[in-house]
């Protein structure tokens, strides 16, 4: 298992207001140098009070973000390691707080990255990565966990629903629609890229699968009253969703 928690709280984060704390679940060296990576990406980082607590059964209930490291500087296998990844990810879910849970893996294949979702985590990011991507990845899954709207609707990503926030309409919408509309509402604007939209349905899909899921994507929030939105192809990169 990991052999230490470093704890990062800040009462003004560049990141969403909604990040009061992160937490990195590492090796103490390696804990350091994402906190230090995290620090110099945001501004008043003197604000930040960093706090060093026993392994994840001891988190804080004021963490609202997670970021687990599956550390492949062991001499552990891979299946042990990402083992000892689900668990961690698993314990942390259990908690009463149940904080976002961001991981991060050296190891960059298709499988890994699907049972690190399937255990729990809310988003996977491969190593290496620079230190932007890292702002942006905390900020994302910070935002999974609040409601996320659509003009008058709310996506329910429990039930694959969208449901109108005046009446009693509801909208289900098929598992892998439902999942591309959580990541480009994720993305608030941004640049969804084809890697992360694939892994989001299926390691196994690939570009033409995605536009063709987008395209019946589309058709279905044109239907929907007052789902104010527009999804953008940008070419060779991915989507982006403009609310």
């Amino acid at each position: 298992m990991f052999s230490s928690c470093l704890t990062i709280s800040s009462m003004e984060l560049s990141i969403p207001s909604i990040v009061h704390s992160v937490s990195f679940v590492a090796p103490p060296d390696e804990a350091r140098v994402f906190q230090a990576r995290l620090q110099s990406a945001l501004p008043n980082a003197s604000r930040l009070r960093v706090h060093a607590i026993p392994e994840a059964s001891a988190l804080r209930q004021t963490s609202n973000v997670v970021v687990v490291y599956a550390d492949a500087a062991t001499n552990a296998s891979q299946e042990k390691i990402l083992k000892n990844t689900c668990h961690t990810i698993t314990a942390l879910r259990s908690h009463s707080a149940s904080p976002s849970v961001l991981a991060i893996t050296p190891d960059s294949r298709p499988q890994m990255r699907r049972r690190l979702f399937d255990c729990g985590a809310s988003d996977v990011l491969i190593t290496p990565f620079e230190t932007p991507e890292l702002v942006v990845r905390i900020a994302r899954v910070a935002r999974a966990a609040q409601p996320l709207r659509l003009g008058q609707w709310r996506l329910d990503m429990d039930s694959k629903t969208l449901h109108h926030l005046r009446t009693d309409a509801v909208c289900h919408l098929p598992p892998a629609e439902a999942a591309l509309l959580h990541m480009l509402l994720l993305g608030n604007g941004r640049i969804v890229d084809f890697e992360t939209l694939s892994c989001a349905i299926s390691p196994e899909h690939d570009g033409a699968g995605i536009r063709t899921r987008i395209s019946s994507l589309r058709k279905r929030l044109s239907k929907l009253e007052g789902a104010r939105c527009v999804i953008e192809a940008v070419r060779n990169h991915g989507y982006r969703i403009v609310l």
